[in-house]
């Protein structure tokens, strides 16, 4: 059961961006030069998920998944800080 919702989770993270943000605009992100290596990690990992190394693929998929979209996360919690109910827990 694990493995299969794993192989769900991975199908709808890959169709998920470019329906959300355009087949071209995500293509043209997670090709440039200075985020290759995340998103090799990431390639492989989903292969490695699909592949039955399930561990392994997600370890490597959340290592490239922070280096692709690291620099975002400061961004968000700054956002989250102003919202009325969250911000002053934060």
């Amino acid at each position: 059961f694990q493995q299969n919702s794993d192989a769900i989770r991975q199908f709808v993270f890959c169709g998920g961006i470019p329906l959300t943000i355009g087949p071209s605009r995500t293509m043209s992100y997670f090709m440039r030069r200075e985020k290759a290596g995340a998103t090799a990690c990431l390639a492989l990992g989903i292969l490695l998920v699909f592949s039955e190394w399930p561990a392994v693929g997600i370890v490597l998929e959340a290592f490239g998944l922070l280096n692709l979209f690291g620099k975002m996360f400061p961004v968000a919690m700054a956002i989250l800080k102003n919202m009325p109910v969250i911000g002053p827990i934060l």
